[in-house]
């Protein structure tokens, strides 16, 4: 390697490292979650469709997905209601903000030329990622969180349903086979371009708890920044609804292994990540709205 690629490199991981350090100091009280993705490109046997997921939220309510103006308007009277500055817009759910990549990339446009110092986030499956790294990072994007629950096609093969591709169903151990491949390329492809990339995986007791540690291994491998486990939590009409939640020492003794392979944000800040109702975006609906997917 010659010096001044060495040296590229080298800047790159301080770059990476003082803006996860960044990340990580901020005000996350004044965190906004908001939901533009309605439709989803995969479906895994946790997810029940109608709802935003108990295992991304841990709340069972129909939500109703925001216009690129809606949000725009929410962000303005935040701004003017709330006694300190929003930090960080996060953007994710109900389905997957790349399954919806027009309405993404048109939010994440508006909110950028109206807010350029606010920090954006995304919560994505990894699934259709690659044809917008360039322009993510262009917009400045802070950190994009990849759910990763399994790293071999047979785990993978009893969490997820099936993933869309284009026009195309894949099922079984051939669909998690591919959306792990897609997972990795976006990973690198984001570290490249030293956009943080943060991993969650969802422990799930009996399918993935004792592939944890291939996991973690694996994302550190291609340049994730951060890692967390998040308790699985079942949910009436899934496939998964009869499985037990994993004991809290479980969850302990997982996180404590992560730690040997990436470090985790404290859960103290993750909690405080969801924000409070007058900090959030999220309209609620009292009727089932179904996400067609």
């Amino acid at each position: 390697m010659s010096d001044r690629n060495a040296s590229r490199k080298k800047t790159g991981k301080v770059s990476r490292r003082n803006s996860l350090e960044k990340y990580q100091g901020l005000n996350l009280n004044n965190r906004i979650h908001i939901p533009v993705a309605l439709h989803c490109n995969m479906h895994c046997n946790f997810c029940d469709h109608k709802y935003f997921c108990v295992n991304e939220t841990q709340t069972r309510v129909a939500v109703k997905t925001l216009s690129s103006g809606d949000v725009l308007n929410h962000l303005k009277e935040l701004t003017r209601n709330v006694s300190d500055d929003i930090c960080v817009a996060d953007i994710a759910g109900p389905g997957d903000p790349f399954a919806n990549p027009t309405e993404t990339m048109e939010t994440i446009r508006l909110i950028r030329k109206q807010f350029p110092d606010i920090v954006i986030s995304l919560s994505t499956n990894g699934l259709n990622v690659m044809p917008y790294v360039d322009e993510l990072k262009r917009l400045k994007i802070s950190c994009i969180t990849i759910t990763v629950n399994a790293v071999e096609s047979t785990i993978g093969s009893k969490i997820y349903d099936w993933i869309r591709l284009g026009n195309n169903i894949y099922r079984g151990t051939k669909a998690a086979e591919l959306l792990w491949d897609f997972q990795q390329l976006a990973i690198q492809a984001l570290n490249f371009r030293e956009i943080i990339v943060r991993i969650n995986s969802l422990y799930i007791p009996g399918i993935n708890s004792s592939h944890i540690e291939e996991i973690v291994k694996s994302v550190a491998s291609l340049g994730a920044s951060v890692y967390n486990i998040t308790p699985f939590i079942p949910a009436k009409s899934t496939v998964f609804a009869d499985l037990h939640e994993p004991m809290e020492s479980e969850i302990i003794a997982a996180r404590e292994l992560s730690k040997h392979y990436l470090p985790r944000i404290d859960q103290n800040l993750l909690r405080k990540a969801r924000c409070s109702d007058k900090n959030e975006i999220k309209l609620l609906s009292s009727s089932a709205e179904t996400n067609k997917s």
